[in-house]
């Protein structure tokens, strides 16, 4: 297979995903916690997590975690400063989840 094709592939089966696009689109105007990001674009809180585990693990996006750790319980997306895109380049391996 020609390296455009994998690369187009590639690209289809990330973007694919409904809210995929629409999530980036967001993460680019400026980080954002789970719930903000959530209400922002309608989706719901399910789906949301399925796209952002989705980029998490192909380094589109990374979680930024809390400063301070007095809401561990929650899960980690509903804390701290939220997602943002990765670093163009990164490749994923400054994610912290």
């Amino acid at each position: 297979m020609d390296d455009w094709r994998e690369t187009w592939h590639g690209l289809h089966d990330v973007l694919g995903g409904k809210w995929a696009f629409h999530v980036l689109r967001a993460l680019d105007e400026e980080p954002q916690g789970f719930n903000a990001l959530g209400d922002a674009l309608g989706v719901r809180p399910k789906t949301l997590s399925a796209r952002l585990s989705e980029l998490r693990c192909r380094g589109f996006v990374v979680h930024d975690p809390p400063d301070d750790t007095a809401d561990d319980h929650l899960p980690a997306d509903h804390t701290g400063r939220g997602v943002r895109l990765a670093p163009a380049g990164d490749g994923g391996t400054g994610r912290t989840v």
